[in-house]
């Protein structure tokens, strides 16, 4: 007995069309996988640099947070250690310099000699400086005429 397998053109065409859209498909995955672990790695890259970044501003917040003293702490550092006069200054217009010298102040109450003066601003002790460095304070005024 003899089996003849007989296909009309439009079967081959069907299987030949089937293959071609078989491989296609292997190649568009291949592709597909090659650009996914390029997204992966690009998306690692940016978590890492997105962590980085959380890490900084952590460090900018917490110098920007007004600038703390252990009040305690500060005074039994200073309790075996000599006397002395202090003068506290801080910058001008600056409400967080303020506190921090006010902070100071508390923390050498008990320790400086005779006690600590109010904190003065810095712009007013440079007044004091330059008026003291000015060399027509000592000289008398000369008459004007006109």
């Amino acid at each position: 007995m003899s089996w003849e397998i007989v296909y009309s053109w439009s079967q081959i065409f069907v299987v030949v069309f089937a293959g071609l859209a078989l491989v296609s498909g292997l190649v568009v995955n291949k592709r597909q996988a090659k650009q996914l672990v390029e997204l992966e790695t690009k998306l690692e890259q940016q978590r890492e640099v997105t962590a980085k970044a959380e890490v900084r501003l952590e460090e900018i917040r917490q110098k920007q947070e007004p600038r703390t003293l252990d009040i305690e702490a500060f005074r039994s550092a200073l309790k075996d250690k000599p006397k002395c006069d202090v003068q506290i200054v801080y910058q001008p217009n600056d409400n967080e310099a303020y506190l921090f010298a006010n902070a100071i102040m508390l923390g050498l109450h008990d320790w400086a000699r005779p006690s600590v003066p109010a904190p003065s601003s810095i712009e007013a002790i440079t007044d004091e400086i330059l008026e003291s460095l000015d060399p027509r304070k000592d000289k008398p005024e000369e008459a004007t005429s006109f």
